[in-house]
């Protein structure tokens, strides 16, 4: 989980507010033990979850509520991390849909950075 909500909240950051400092990482598995498979159901979960921050990221009006958004999606994603300190190994079409939903995000926080009013 670490490694999806690392590479969404990173696509997503672009270049507003750094985000805050990395967690310190779980225990490292032994070099010959696989990597879990992240399931259909924990994967749709999450990915409904940051289809709502990419929604309400792009809705927002001005830099208060995309800072709101951005608060909550740092807060479940530190949960999410606390729940499953697993590293998942994602198939090709779960990277895509996470690196699409990234992309999108990063693009709507866009909006709010370089110094604009983001009106």
């Amino acid at each position: 989980m670490k490694s999806l909500a690392c590479l969404i909240f990173v696509a997503a950051c672009g270049s507003s507010s750094p985000p805050p400092a990395p967690p310190t990482p779980p225990p490292a598995a032994p070099a010959d033990a696989p990597a879990p498979v992240a399931t259909a159901s924990w994967f749709d979960d999450a990915m409904v979850k940051m289809r709502g921050f990419s929604d309400a990221m792009c809705a927002c009006k001005d830099m208060a509520c995309a800072q709101k958004v951005g608060t909550d999606m740092s807060t479940w994603s530190a949960q999410m991390e606390k729940d499953h300190p697993e590293q998942p190994k994602l198939t090709d079409d779960q990277t895509k849909t996470a690196t699409e939903l990234g992309q999108k995000l990063g693009e709507c926080m866009g909006k709010f950075s370089g110094g604009g009013s983001g009106r």
